[in-house]
């Protein structure tokens, strides 16, 4: 499976969030539009890993909502959620905290390809294992994720 797509479940319909070097950049524009973007691929690679601010200091439902949008302008699809409509479905439980923890594990997994340094790639390889662990202790009911 791609690292780049992700399968949203909202209710009982699925919804693509596409990750990737055109979705870092439109979250960069957008969030963070004083920080210039290069035209080089390499270099934006760098750009990605060396800056201060971070993709992770963009809220979840924020980047939710960028990846859904951005995999419907990559597609010529209309848009179909906001950004309001992500949060309304959050709190209607029709996008559920298990699936927002698939989320930040794809977003993150995705990433590692932009990792260079050593600490930061084991540190998000950290994340994802206790993002794991928890979806499993919410299934197993186990503190350790393992089953009863």
């Amino acid at each position: 499976m791609s690292k780049v797509r992700h399968k949203v479940k909202i209710g009982n319909k699925t919804k693509e969030a596409h990750f990737g070097v055109g979705f870092i950049e439109k979250v960069n524009l957008k969030h963070r539009p004083d920080y210039p973007i290069t035209k080089d691929f390499d270099k934006k690679k760098k750009e990605v890993i060396e800056r201060e601010w971070s993709i992770m200091d963009v809220s979840t439902t924020d980047l939710i909502h960028d990846a859904f949008e951005y995999s419907d302008e990559k597609n010529d699809r209309e848009v179909e959620f906001s950004k309001y409509d992500i949060n309304d479905l959050i709190d209607e439980g029709k996008i559920t905290q298990d699936e927002i923890k698939k989320f930040q594990i794809a977003l993150i997994e995705s990433m590692e390809t932009f990792i260079e340094d050593e600490e930061v790639k084991k540190s998000a390889k950290n994340v994802v294992e206790v993002l794991k662990k928890s979806l499993n202790q919410e299934k197993t009911g186990a503190k350790d994720g393992k089953k009863k």
